[in-house]
Protein backbone atom coordinates (compact mmCIF):
# COMPACT_ATOMS: atom_id res chain seq x y z
CA UNK A 1 0.00 0.00 0.00
CA UNK A 2 1.69 3.34 -1.08
CA UNK A 3 2.15 5.51 1.73
CA UNK A 4 0.30 8.81 2.42
CA UNK A 5 2.19 12.26 1.37
CA UNK A 6 2.28 14.92 3.59
CA UNK A 7 0.17 17.11 1.39
CA UNK A 8 -2.39 14.20 1.35
CA UNK A 9 -2.04 14.28 5.58
CA UNK A 10 -2.56 17.85 5.72
CA UNK A 11 -5.59 17.62 3.49
CA UNK A 12 -7.31 15.39 5.59
CA UNK A 13 -6.16 17.37 8.85
CA UNK A 14 -7.94 20.73 7.19
CA UNK A 15 -11.23 18.05 6.06
CA UNK A 16 -11.69 16.74 9.27
CA UNK A 17 -11.45 20.13 11.04
CA UNK A 18 -13.64 20.99 8.89
CA UNK A 19 -16.30 18.57 9.11
CA UNK A 20 -16.01 19.18 12.79
CA UNK A 21 -16.24 22.56 12.85
CA UNK A 22 -19.65 22.07 10.40
CA UNK A 23 -21.28 19.62 12.92
CA UNK A 24 -20.32 21.99 16.09
CA UNK A 25 -21.99 24.64 14.25
CA UNK A 26 -25.26 22.03 13.34
CA UNK A 27 -25.73 21.33 16.98
CA UNK A 28 -25.29 25.11 18.34
CA UNK A 29 -28.05 25.75 15.83
CA UNK A 30 -30.04 22.72 16.47
CA UNK A 31 -29.64 23.59 20.25
CA UNK A 32 -30.57 27.74 20.10
CA UNK A 33 -33.69 26.28 17.89
CA UNK A 34 -34.22 23.62 20.80
CA UNK A 35 -34.53 26.49 23.39
CA UNK A 36 -36.21 28.41 21.69
CA UNK A 37 -38.70 26.23 21.15
CA UNK A 38 -38.93 24.74 24.37
CA UNK A 39 -38.94 27.85 26.31
CA UNK A 40 -42.56 28.36 24.08
CA UNK A 41 -41.53 30.96 21.12
CA UNK A 42 -43.42 34.43 21.52
CA UNK A 43 -44.41 33.91 24.79
CA UNK A 44 -43.53 37.25 26.33
CA UNK A 45 -45.29 40.05 25.67
CA UNK A 46 -43.18 43.75 24.91
CA UNK A 47 -43.90 45.66 27.29
CA UNK A 48 -41.90 48.14 29.26
CA UNK A 49 -40.44 47.54 32.72
CA UNK A 50 -43.11 48.99 35.44
CA UNK A 51 -41.66 51.88 37.18
CA UNK A 52 -40.86 51.94 40.94
CA UNK A 53 -42.89 54.59 41.76
CA UNK A 54 -45.59 53.74 39.36
CA UNK A 55 -49.13 54.07 41.09
CA UNK A 56 -51.59 51.28 42.02
CA UNK A 57 -54.87 50.15 41.63
CA UNK A 58 -55.99 52.34 44.95
CA UNK A 59 -53.69 55.39 43.86
CA UNK A 60 -55.33 55.28 40.35
CA UNK A 61 -58.97 55.32 41.78
CA UNK A 62 -58.23 58.02 44.15
CA UNK A 63 -56.78 60.29 41.11
CA UNK A 64 -59.32 59.43 38.27
CA UNK A 65 -62.53 58.92 40.22
CA UNK A 66 -63.47 63.02 39.64
CA UNK A 67 -62.66 62.45 35.98
CA UNK A 68 -64.77 62.55 33.01
CA UNK A 69 -64.59 59.37 30.70
CA UNK A 70 -62.69 61.02 27.97
CA UNK A 71 -60.16 62.40 30.53
CA UNK A 72 -59.80 59.03 32.11
CA UNK A 73 -59.39 57.01 28.86
CA UNK A 74 -56.11 58.93 28.48
CA UNK A 75 -55.00 58.94 31.74
CA UNK A 76 -55.34 54.86 31.61
CA UNK A 77 -53.97 55.12 28.20
CA UNK A 78 -50.63 56.79 29.32
CA UNK A 79 -50.23 54.43 32.34
CA UNK A 80 -50.86 51.63 30.22
CA UNK A 81 -48.15 52.65 27.78
CA UNK A 82 -45.21 53.51 29.91
CA UNK A 83 -45.17 50.01 31.52
CA UNK A 84 -48.10 50.73 34.27
CA UNK A 85 -49.35 47.22 34.06
CA UNK A 86 -49.16 43.99 36.58
CA UNK A 87 -45.76 41.92 35.61
CA UNK A 88 -47.60 38.24 35.70
CA UNK A 89 -49.45 39.94 32.29
CA UNK A 90 -46.14 39.81 30.32
CA UNK A 91 -45.68 35.96 30.64
CA UNK A 92 -47.80 34.79 27.86
CA UNK A 93 -50.08 31.41 27.84
CA UNK A 94 -49.61 29.44 24.76
CA UNK A 95 -53.08 28.16 23.13
CA UNK A 96 -52.58 25.09 21.02
CA UNK A 97 -55.81 24.81 18.08
CA UNK A 98 -56.27 21.87 16.07
CA UNK A 99 -58.64 21.65 13.18
CA UNK A 100 -59.27 19.43 9.88
CA UNK A 101 -59.11 21.93 7.10
CA UNK A 102 -60.33 21.61 3.28
CA UNK A 103 -57.27 19.46 2.27
CA UNK A 104 -58.47 16.79 4.65
CA UNK A 105 -55.50 16.92 6.99
CA UNK A 106 -55.55 18.20 10.35
CA UNK A 107 -53.46 21.47 10.83
CA UNK A 108 -52.38 23.04 13.98
CA UNK A 109 -51.86 26.59 15.26
CA UNK A 110 -50.13 28.42 18.41
CA UNK A 111 -51.29 31.36 19.70
CA UNK A 112 -49.55 33.24 23.04
CA UNK A 113 -52.29 35.08 25.02
CA UNK A 114 -52.22 37.10 28.18
CA UNK A 115 -53.22 35.16 31.12
CA UNK A 116 -55.98 37.75 32.14
CA UNK A 117 -57.46 40.78 31.05
CA UNK A 118 -55.70 44.16 30.78
CA UNK A 119 -54.70 45.79 34.30
CA UNK A 120 -53.38 48.35 35.92
CA UNK A 121 -50.90 48.34 38.71
CA UNK A 122 -48.79 46.00 39.97
CA UNK A 123 -49.09 42.23 41.04
CA UNK A 124 -49.94 42.86 44.52
CA UNK A 125 -52.38 45.51 43.79
CA UNK A 126 -53.89 45.78 40.53
CA UNK A 127 -57.21 46.79 38.67
CA UNK A 128 -58.69 44.85 35.70
CA UNK A 129 -59.17 47.76 33.57
CA UNK A 130 -62.06 48.09 30.94
CA UNK A 131 -60.85 50.49 27.82
CA UNK A 132 -62.85 51.39 24.91
CA UNK A 133 -62.42 50.32 21.20
CA UNK A 134 -60.10 53.17 19.93
CA UNK A 135 -57.96 52.57 23.16
CA UNK A 136 -57.90 48.77 23.17
CA UNK A 137 -56.76 49.22 19.21
CA UNK A 138 -53.72 51.78 20.56
CA UNK A 139 -52.53 49.42 23.44
CA UNK A 140 -52.70 46.30 20.76
CA UNK A 141 -50.50 48.41 18.42
CA UNK A 142 -48.19 49.63 20.92
CA UNK A 143 -47.32 46.40 22.18
CA UNK A 144 -47.07 44.51 18.99
CA UNK A 145 -49.93 42.36 19.98
CA UNK A 146 -53.76 42.22 18.15
CA UNK A 147 -57.52 41.70 19.81
CA UNK A 148 -58.96 38.33 19.59
CA UNK A 149 -61.43 36.81 17.29
CA UNK A 150 -64.99 35.81 18.69
CA UNK A 151 -63.54 31.80 17.83
CA UNK A 152 -60.22 32.81 19.63
CA UNK A 153 -62.27 33.83 22.61
CA UNK A 154 -63.89 30.16 22.64
CA UNK A 155 -60.71 28.66 22.18
CA UNK A 156 -59.39 30.80 25.03
CA UNK A 157 -61.72 30.20 27.50
CA UNK A 158 -61.79 26.05 27.00
CA UNK A 159 -58.16 26.29 27.13
CA UNK A 160 -58.33 28.11 30.33
CA UNK A 161 -56.68 26.25 33.01
CA UNK A 162 -59.11 27.79 35.74
CA UNK A 163 -62.50 29.16 34.90
CA UNK A 164 -64.39 32.02 36.24
CA UNK A 165 -68.14 32.04 36.15
CA UNK A 166 -69.73 35.78 35.44
CA UNK A 167 -70.29 38.27 38.30
CA UNK A 168 -72.73 40.98 37.52
CA UNK A 169 -73.57 44.53 38.56
CA UNK A 170 -77.07 46.05 38.39
CA UNK A 171 -77.23 47.46 35.41
CA UNK A 172 -77.45 51.11 34.69
CA UNK A 173 -75.36 54.68 34.26
CA UNK A 174 -73.28 52.99 37.41
CA UNK A 175 -71.46 50.32 34.68
CA UNK A 176 -69.27 53.21 33.74
CA UNK A 177 -67.77 53.94 37.00
CA UNK A 178 -64.58 53.61 38.45
CA UNK A 179 -66.82 52.31 41.48
CA UNK A 180 -68.51 49.19 39.65
CA UNK A 181 -64.37 48.71 37.83
CA UNK A 182 -63.15 48.05 41.94
CA UNK A 183 -65.87 46.01 42.95
CA UNK A 184 -66.14 44.08 39.94
CA UNK A 185 -62.55 43.51 40.32
CA UNK A 186 -62.91 42.79 44.05
CA UNK A 187 -65.59 39.64 43.16
CA UNK A 188 -63.34 38.11 40.68
CA UNK A 189 -59.94 38.44 43.14
CA UNK A 190 -62.32 36.72 45.56
CA UNK A 191 -63.39 33.71 43.23
CA UNK A 192 -59.91 33.21 42.04
CA UNK A 193 -58.41 33.01 45.46
CA UNK A 194 -55.10 34.08 44.72
CA UNK A 195 -53.31 37.46 44.55
CA UNK A 196 -52.32 37.32 40.92
CA UNK A 197 -53.49 34.73 38.36
CA UNK A 198 -50.80 32.34 37.95
CA UNK A 199 -52.04 30.33 34.95
CA UNK A 200 -54.46 31.22 32.36
CA UNK A 201 -58.05 31.91 33.34
CA UNK A 202 -61.39 32.86 31.66
CA UNK A 203 -65.16 33.31 31.95
CA UNK A 204 -65.02 36.68 34.28
CA UNK A 205 -64.96 39.29 31.45
CA UNK A 206 -67.05 39.85 27.77
CA UNK A 207 -64.24 40.59 25.13
CA UNK A 208 -63.80 43.11 22.67
CA UNK A 209 -62.99 41.24 19.79
CA UNK A 210 -62.28 41.75 15.82
CA UNK A 211 -65.12 41.19 13.76
CA UNK A 212 -65.95 41.63 10.37
CA UNK A 213 -69.43 42.89 11.40
CA UNK A 214 -67.41 46.37 12.15
CA UNK A 215 -66.59 46.57 8.03
CA UNK A 216 -70.00 47.99 7.88
CA UNK A 217 -70.03 49.32 11.69
CA UNK A 218 -66.61 51.09 11.29
CA UNK A 219 -67.33 53.39 14.74
CA UNK A 220 -69.02 50.61 16.79
CA UNK A 221 -67.22 48.41 19.25
CA UNK A 222 -67.58 44.31 18.59
CA UNK A 223 -68.45 42.11 22.02
CA UNK A 224 -68.65 38.80 23.12
CA UNK A 225 -68.06 36.34 25.59
CA UNK A 226 -68.68 36.61 29.25
CA UNK A 227 -68.85 32.53 29.68
CA UNK A 228 -70.78 30.34 32.23
CA UNK A 229 -69.17 27.49 33.60
CA UNK A 230 -71.30 25.29 30.89
CA UNK A 231 -69.03 26.97 28.10
CA UNK A 232 -71.80 28.80 26.79
CA UNK A 233 -71.35 32.88 26.16
CA UNK A 234 -73.52 35.11 27.94
CA UNK A 235 -72.82 37.68 25.77
CA UNK A 236 -73.44 37.05 22.12
CA UNK A 237 -71.25 38.82 19.47
CA UNK A 238 -72.35 42.31 19.29
CA UNK A 239 -71.91 45.63 17.63
CA UNK A 240 -74.40 47.84 18.94
CA UNK A 241 -72.21 50.40 21.03
CA UNK A 242 -70.21 53.19 19.77
CA UNK A 243 -66.59 52.14 19.71
CA UNK A 244 -66.32 54.70 22.32
CA UNK A 245 -68.79 52.98 24.97
CA UNK A 246 -66.92 51.02 27.79
CA UNK A 247 -67.91 49.20 31.08
CA UNK A 248 -67.16 47.18 34.34
CA UNK A 249 -68.30 43.65 32.29
CA UNK A 250 -65.15 44.41 29.17
CA UNK A 251 -61.97 43.20 28.97
CA UNK A 252 -59.38 43.53 26.60
CA UNK A 253 -57.36 40.04 26.26
CA UNK A 254 -53.55 40.54 23.95
CA UNK A 255 -52.43 37.92 21.92
CA UNK A 256 -49.12 38.34 20.03
CA UNK A 257 -48.98 39.56 16.63
CA UNK A 258 -46.60 36.63 15.48
CA UNK A 259 -48.60 33.22 15.65
CA UNK A 260 -47.39 29.43 14.13
CA UNK A 261 -48.60 27.37 11.93
CA UNK A 262 -47.35 24.00 11.63
CA UNK A 263 -44.39 25.35 13.17
CA UNK A 264 -44.26 28.04 10.75
CA UNK A 265 -44.09 31.58 11.97
CA UNK A 266 -46.56 33.86 10.38
CA UNK A 267 -47.70 37.34 11.10
CA UNK A 268 -51.64 37.45 12.41
CA UNK A 269 -52.79 39.71 10.21
CA UNK A 270 -51.49 37.95 7.01
CA UNK A 271 -52.43 34.27 9.22
CA UNK A 272 -56.31 35.55 9.62
CA UNK A 273 -57.01 36.71 6.30
CA UNK A 274 -55.28 33.51 4.36
CA UNK A 275 -57.62 31.60 2.16
CA UNK A 276 -56.84 28.49 3.48
CA UNK A 277 -55.18 29.05 7.25
CA UNK A 278 -58.35 31.52 8.30
CA UNK A 279 -60.34 28.96 9.87
CA UNK A 280 -58.05 28.12 12.82
CA UNK A 281 -58.75 31.50 13.89
CA UNK A 282 -61.99 32.37 12.64
CA UNK A 283 -65.82 31.20 12.96
CA UNK A 284 -66.54 34.15 10.13
CA UNK A 285 -64.56 33.60 7.25
CA UNK A 286 -61.25 35.54 6.49
CA UNK A 287 -60.60 38.13 8.97
CA UNK A 288 -60.21 41.61 6.29
CA UNK A 289 -56.87 43.15 6.49
CA UNK A 290 -58.44 46.52 6.75
CA UNK A 291 -59.32 45.24 10.69
CA UNK A 292 -55.52 45.19 11.51
CA UNK A 293 -55.13 48.76 10.66
CA UNK A 294 -54.86 50.65 13.67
Amino acid sequence: MSKISQDDNQLLRVTKAFCLKSISYYFLFFLIGSIIISSGWGNELSVPNRSTDAITRQSFIKMAKNLSLKVREKFVLTEILTGNMPAFLKKLSTIIIKKKLSDGQVHTAKIFVTKDYLSLGSNKDFLRIPVNFLTAKIIAQHFNAIIPTKKLVDDIYHSATKKLRPRYLPPGPLMTTLSYYDKSNQMIQADLGLLFPRELIGGHKKDIVLSNRLLNKPNRIAIYGWHRISGRPIQPLSTIHISRYVDYSHGLRLISKKVLIDGEIWDAREAFSHPFFWPLFSDEGPISKILFDY
